[in-house]
This record gives structure tokens, sequence and C-alpha cells, in this order.
């Protein structure tokens, strides 16, 4: 279900004019990059999460656990793609 999830949006995309948006075409490129800086984050979040008191119990309730997925997925997202733009910081300055 979930890879026909992403091949439907892949598909629907693709016949649309986002696909030629400078965004995507960034995305793109740094696609790798997100993937492979992305999982150390994610490791590091989890393990704050799990030292601290607080949070530690938003993983015993559903909407704590989806909440820190989400949030897990926008910061890890959101720093692999800053790491990705300082080590390739060259090739996307003549891209933008």
């Amino acid at each position: 279900l979930g890879m026909f999830a992403v091949y439907s949006v892949s598909y629907t995309l693709s016949n649309t004019k986002l696909s030629n948006s400078k965004v995507l075409l960034i995305l793109s490129i740094s696609s790798m990059g997100i993937y492979l800086y992305s999982d150390p984050i994610n490791y590091l979040i989890i393990r704050l999460v799990i030292d601290s008191e607080i949070l530690t119990h938003m993983w015993t309730t559903n909407i704590g656990s989806i909440a820190l997925f989400c949030t897990r997925f926008i910061i890890t997202f959101m720093l692999a793609f800053i790491v990705e733009i300082i080590i390739n910081y060259k090739k996307y300055e003549k891209k933008i």
C-alpha cells in the first residue's frame, strides 16, 4: 500500500508544472544525501527523547507517538537538507 501511494503521488506530480520547479530539482539532486544524513540525526533525536523525563511519556499515547514521528520526520529532513546544502554549496549556488 505504501509503494502504491508513493508511486501514485510521484506519477501525479510528474504530470504537473511542479515537476519542473527548482525546489523539486534541488530535492532530486540531493535525495541521496538527505537519505544518508537523516538517519544519524534521527537517532540523535530519539536519544534526546529517551533521555528526557517529560518526552519519554509521549511514547505511551497514540497521539504522542504520531506527533513524535511527524516531528522527527520534519526535523531530520530539514537538518539533513541543510547539511547537504553546506557540503555541496558551490553546486547549489549555480542552481539558485
